[in-house]
Protein backbone atom coordinates (compact mmCIF):
# COMPACT_ATOMS: atom_id res chain seq x y z
CA UNK A 1 0.00 0.00 0.00
CA UNK A 2 2.86 2.41 0.79
CA UNK A 3 4.27 2.12 -2.75
CA UNK A 4 0.82 2.74 -4.24
CA UNK A 5 -0.42 5.59 -2.04
CA UNK A 6 2.61 7.38 -0.60
CA UNK A 7 5.16 9.61 -2.36
CA UNK A 8 7.87 7.64 -4.13
CA UNK A 9 10.70 6.62 -1.83
CA UNK A 10 8.84 7.39 1.39
CA UNK A 11 8.58 5.02 4.34
CA UNK A 12 4.97 5.92 4.99
CA UNK A 13 2.34 8.60 4.77
CA UNK A 14 -0.97 9.87 6.05
CA UNK A 15 -3.86 9.96 3.60
CA UNK A 16 -7.03 11.92 4.38
CA UNK A 17 -9.11 9.77 2.01
CA UNK A 18 -11.96 7.77 3.54
CA UNK A 19 -11.70 9.39 6.95
CA UNK A 20 -7.92 9.23 7.16
CA UNK A 21 -5.39 6.40 7.17
CA UNK A 22 -1.76 5.96 8.10
CA UNK A 23 0.41 3.77 5.91
CA UNK A 24 3.79 2.59 7.17
CA UNK A 25 6.20 0.29 5.41
CA UNK A 26 7.18 -2.94 7.11
CA UNK A 27 10.72 -2.48 5.72
CA UNK A 28 11.49 0.65 7.72
CA UNK A 29 14.75 0.51 9.70
CA UNK A 30 14.07 -0.20 13.38
CA UNK A 31 15.79 2.96 14.61
CA UNK A 32 13.48 5.11 12.44
CA UNK A 33 10.22 3.22 12.96
CA UNK A 34 8.92 4.97 16.08
CA UNK A 35 9.77 8.49 14.97
CA UNK A 36 8.25 8.00 11.51
CA UNK A 37 5.08 6.59 13.08
CA UNK A 38 5.02 9.48 15.56
CA UNK A 39 5.32 11.95 12.66
CA UNK A 40 2.46 10.30 10.79
CA UNK A 41 0.26 10.48 13.89
CA UNK A 42 1.22 14.15 14.20
CA UNK A 43 0.07 14.68 10.60
CA UNK A 44 -3.18 12.84 11.33
CA UNK A 45 -3.92 14.94 14.43
CA UNK A 46 -3.15 18.20 12.60
CA UNK A 47 -5.44 17.22 9.76
CA UNK A 48 -8.25 16.19 12.11
CA UNK A 49 -7.97 19.43 14.10
CA UNK A 50 -7.25 21.99 11.36
CA UNK A 51 -7.64 20.26 7.96
CA UNK A 52 -4.07 21.28 7.09
CA UNK A 53 -0.67 19.74 7.81
CA UNK A 54 2.30 21.96 8.66
CA UNK A 55 5.36 19.92 7.71
CA UNK A 56 7.63 22.14 9.82
CA UNK A 57 5.48 21.44 12.89
CA UNK A 58 5.63 17.72 12.13
CA UNK A 59 9.39 17.81 11.78
CA UNK A 60 9.86 19.86 14.96
CA UNK A 61 7.62 17.38 16.80
CA UNK A 62 9.75 14.47 15.57
CA UNK A 63 12.92 16.23 16.75
CA UNK A 64 11.41 16.80 20.21
CA UNK A 65 10.27 13.18 20.32
CA UNK A 66 13.79 11.96 19.52
CA UNK A 67 15.37 14.32 22.05
CA UNK A 68 12.99 13.05 24.74
CA UNK A 69 14.00 9.51 23.81
CA UNK A 70 17.69 10.39 24.19
CA UNK A 71 18.34 9.96 20.46
CA UNK A 72 20.45 13.09 19.94
CA UNK A 73 22.12 11.89 16.73
CA UNK A 74 18.80 11.05 15.05
CA UNK A 75 17.27 14.29 16.38
CA UNK A 76 20.04 16.23 14.64
CA UNK A 77 19.43 14.33 11.40
CA UNK A 78 15.71 15.05 11.50
CA UNK A 79 16.32 18.68 12.41
CA UNK A 80 18.43 18.91 9.26
CA UNK A 81 15.31 17.84 7.36
CA UNK A 82 13.70 21.25 7.86
CA UNK A 83 16.85 23.39 8.05
CA UNK A 84 18.93 24.30 5.03
CA UNK A 85 20.75 22.78 3.15
CA UNK A 86 18.85 19.51 3.78
CA UNK A 87 15.31 20.91 3.67
CA UNK A 88 12.86 18.43 2.22
CA UNK A 89 15.31 15.52 1.94
CA UNK A 90 13.89 12.07 2.63
CA UNK A 91 15.71 10.57 5.60
CA UNK A 92 14.19 7.13 5.40
CA UNK A 93 13.65 5.70 1.96
CA UNK A 94 13.01 2.18 0.80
Amino acid sequence: MVATICPKGSAGCFSSANGGSIYLSTDIPAHHHDVVLFGLFTDYIQYEDYRVIDSNYTCESKVKFLQNEGESHLANLYQGQFNTPHKGKILVSL
